[in-house]
């Protein structure tokens, strides 16, 4: 629409299919120039998050979640991992939502979140919000990612999103072939069909 950032939001975010968000996670180790930090559960202990952010080393972009933080904080860019999920109804609900209530977990056991809803899960969650460790909430998180990795479904998922099931659910069909669109002066790769992604999201988003 733009053909470059909307003027009232400059975030970027990148999603790739899992087999390619790990291609590029092995990419980053090895090749990433020193100027920057992969950020990850493994490359940095204070960070606990099921997905990864580039940093710019040297800067400061403080998110008001993360004031007390340790984690790196220079700028960011987040970078998400698609994930397959069954195509039943109630099993893609069921895993989707797990994994919200886990990261929701995290959150709480890292994080000054003050809304109502997050102090309600602590407080009936507390047992697991005051022991259990991140490497343990992690691993449970990706055991049940990993539930759909070797089946044979059409759909495709961001676990770390925003947005509802309904709205994250895609199917895989819909990445298809990429086909490059112009950003800023640069060509970058989309889903196939992106314009279908972007309804689903929302809505009629050329009015925005």
């Amino acid at each position: 629409r733009h053909s470059g950032f909307i003027p009232w939001d400059d975030d970027i975010d990148i999603a790739l299919l899992r087999h390619d968000y790990d291609r590029l996670m092995e990419c980053c180790k090895k090749e990433l120039s020193n100027s920057f930090f992969l950020q990850t559960s493994e490359t940095d202990k204070h960070y606990f998050l099921g997905f990864s952010k580039i940093r710019i080393n040297g800067t400061l972009f403080e998110e008001s979640f993360y004031v007390d933080s340790k984690m790196h904080q220079g700028i960011f860019l987040d970078i998400f991992p698609l994930d397959k999920i069954t195509d039943n109804k109630i099993g893609a609900y069921l895993q989707f939502y797990l994994v919200k209530l886990l990261t929701k977990i995290i959150f709480l056991k890292y994080n000054r979140i003050d809304t109502v809803n997050s102090k309600l899960v602590e407080i009936l969650l507390f047992p697991v919000v005051k022991f259990a460790s991140k490497g343990m909430l992690l691993s449970l998180v990706n055991k049940n990612i990993q539930l759909g990795k070797s089946t044979n479904s059409t759909h495709v998922i961001n676990y770390f999103t925003v947005y509802n099931l309904k709205k994250e659910l895609f199917r895989l069909s819909t990445w298809g072939t990429p086909r490059l669109v112009n950003f800023e002066g640069r060509e970058f790769p989309v889903a196939e069909h992106v314009d279908a992604y972007l309804t689903q999201l929302f809505g009629d988003y050329m009015k925005f």
